[in-house]
């Protein structure tokens, strides 16, 4: 391999490895729909209003009602899916 295609290897591969990380850190900013906090707080709010149903209604689930209140529903009222 001569000396010209080795720096012209080399430069692809530098290329390519900063479009690759150009990618990984714009991303995510690039992707179509809410914010990736908004994603983060909602799923943070649904597994801290699933831990507060399990501490004081035990095995239950929960479910937003309308007005944005939180509804712990118990095991007992979860119909079977078999």
């Amino acid at each position: 391999m001569t000396l010209h295609r080795l720096i012209n290897c080399l430069i692809v591969v530098c290329l390519t490895c900063m479009f690759a990380l150009a990618l990984g850190v714009l991303g995510p900013s690039m992707e179509p729909g809410y914010p990736r906090e908004v994603k983060e707080r909602a799923l943070r709010r649904d597994l801290q209003a699933a831990e507060f149903c399990r501490v004081n209604s035990g095995r239950s689930t929960f479910e937003w009602a309308e007005s944005g209140e939180l509804v712990c529903i118990p095991r007992a009222f979860i119909q079977s899916t078999r």
